[in-house]
């Protein structure tokens, strides 16, 4: 990895306590994550 990229990225995406159902169904709660930029060459 090149210095200029020997930092982690920010955030281009961020979810916190999502929860998914289908109809009443709940599938996941709380779910929490954190999507970072591509890091380019």
């Amino acid at each position: 990895m090149s210095e200029k990229n020997s930092k982690t990225p920010a955030a281009h995406i961020s979810v916190r306590d999502l929860t998914m159902a289908y109809g009443d169904f709940v599938i996941q709660r709380d779910l929490t994550f954190t999507i970072g930029r591509a890091l380019s060459d």
